[in-house]
């Protein structure tokens, strides 16, 4: 089912266009509203030409066939006893309770309440899946069961069949072979047969094989085929990862633009770990001195403050909202909060007199373009790399602007020098960026470091150049790995 397979992918992929949706969130917001509301898609519908095709009630919505068959509509399941254990999203939970004097579980009112609207609520399904499953029919619909008589001679059944046969008005039919009736306007054509099929026609033909076990088959004539789930995978070559994140790319920027060789071989380390063999990020965070800990945890606080709040010169954050994003981040001792939110504060402070957040209060003045943690994915020759982006803003009437915090602590202000290693992942970003929004040329690309209140512009020129060097990167990133 390879074509069937591919064909509901690109389906999704097109539904995913037509929202509207940007995020990967919003999108999958938006699908479980659709399963909420029961609207939902089927699978894509394929030319199968002269064919039968076996599904559920369920897998058939969204589709449509010239005939439909609704084969053993008398089938039901069997009720099965209530559970000891129910719940109603109305009423809450109930159970039965053991009777020391009857020796047995008894069902209080709560308790059969709620198998009672248990069970109104399986019938209500059952005749929404009736109707879904008989509304696939474009021309014909043919259903079949078993019927028989009641004592008022009229024709009973179970499951789907018992709701038919009244909604039909053929509950008192005569019985004859094959009556043509009239239905709301529409011919209804009702076959009974005088008698079961016999035994012998159900048997089967003489001279027919039981199973198709002993069967010899000519290899050559009939080769042997491996079912498609069963293939082994083709292998990619090289690099066994296509698909990166924009935090991996920085451990390659690091990696590329770092002096020390311990520091050049944790860098390695940690992009081969997550990139190359899908092993989880590692956590250095217990590795670190206090209080180099300390600042990172800080600093990743308000990084996180930045970019999901609509900060702002003139609002000023709250404590809970200091506090709740403290909590997310490990920072749960109350006696360290308050010296906590003391230098986040100071930080933020910092931070609302930077050329950064001049660029963002003046784009909403000016009712320009603005987006903050905005999803990308960019397409090279060998990979797909895909990430968040800080800040994408217009400054002015065609100037495009990324800002990408960071949260490093840089040694006797060297910040330029710092920020060569991040020319790789700026320069996806804009890549990113020209190609979605269709511009001219990149954006301009910018660090801002959180500690010390310093934007570092990069050249384009370098971005680029670190961009086009990304595979030769990662292959001398691979060898030196083999080497060590």
């Amino acid at each position: 089912d390879g074509d069937r397979r591919r064909g509901n992918i690109e389906k999704l992929l097109g539904l995913a266009e037509e929202s509207g949706k940007i995020t990967l969130g919003k999108f999958s917001q938006h699908l479980a509203d659709l399963s909420a509301r029961e609207a939902r898609e089927g699978e894509v519908l394929l030319e199968p030409g002269n064919a039968v095709r076996l599904m559920t009630a369920h897998a058939s919505k969204g589709l449509e066939f010239p005939l439909v068959v609704l084969a053993d509509a008398s089938w039901e399941r069997g009720a099965g006893g209530a559970t000891t254990l129910q719940v109603d999203a109305d009423f809450g939970l109930s159970c039965s309770v053991y009777s020391a004097d009857a020796n047995k579980y008894e069902n209080g009112f709560a308790h059969r309440r709620n198998v009672k609207l248990q069970a109104l609520k399986e019938a209500a399904e059952r005749k929404r899946l009736l109707y879904v499953a008989a509304t696939r029919a474009q021309d014909y619909l043919l259903i079949s069961g078993a019927v028989k008589q009641n004592k008022d001679c009229a024709w009973t059944s179970r499951g789907w069949l018992k709701l038919l046969l009244p909604a039909f008005e053929v509950s008192y039919a005569a019985r004859a072979p094959d009556a043509l009736r009239q239905f709301a306007g529409y011919p209804l054509r009702v076959r009974m047969p005088p008698a079961p099929p016999s035994r012998e026609s159900l048997r089967p033909a003489e001279g027919a094989a039981e199973t198709l076990w002993g069967i010899d088959a000519d290899p050559e004539v009939y080769p042997p085929l491996m079912p498609p789930l069963m293939n082994p995978l083709p292998s990619a070559g090289g690099i066994s990862s296509r698909h990166i994140t924009a935090t991996q790319i920085a451990h390659l920027g690091a990696y590329r633009h770092e002096t020390q060789a311990e520091a050049r071989r944790h860098f390695r380390r940690r992009f081969n770990n997550i990139a190359l063999t899908s092993l989880p990020e590692e956590d250095d965070e217990l590795t670190l001195a206090p209080r180099r800990r300390w600042e990172q945890r800080i600093g990743r606080i308000v990084h996180e403050l930045l970019r999901f709040t609509e900060f702002s010169a003139e609002a000023p954050i709250s404590d809970q909202m200091i506090q709740s994003v403290a909590w997310e981040n490990g920072l749960t001792r109350s006696a360290a909060l308050p010296a906590a939110k003391r230098e986040i504060r100071g930080l933020l402070r910092e931070y609302k007199n930077s050329e950064a957040q001049r660029w963002i209060e003046q784009a909403r003045a000016a009712d320009r373009p603005l987006y903050t943690e905005l999803p990308f994915m960019l397409r090279t020759e060998a990979r797909v790399i895909h990430g968040v982006m800080d800040i994408l803003l217009r400054r002015g009437d065609d100037e495009w602007v990324i800002v990408d915090y960071k949260t490093s602590r840089v040694a006797q202000g060297a910040f330029a020098e710092h920020a060569k290693r991040f020319r790789l992942q700026l320069g996806i970003y804009a890549a990113a960026a020209k190609e979605q929004l269709g511009l001219a040329k990149p954006p301009l690309a910018y660090i801002h470091y959180i500690r010390g209140n310093q934007l570092i512009e990069l050249s384009g020129d370098d971005c680029q150049l670190e961009l086009d060097r990304l595979e030769s990167t990662i292959g001398e990133l691979t060898v030196s790995d083999a080497q060590t």
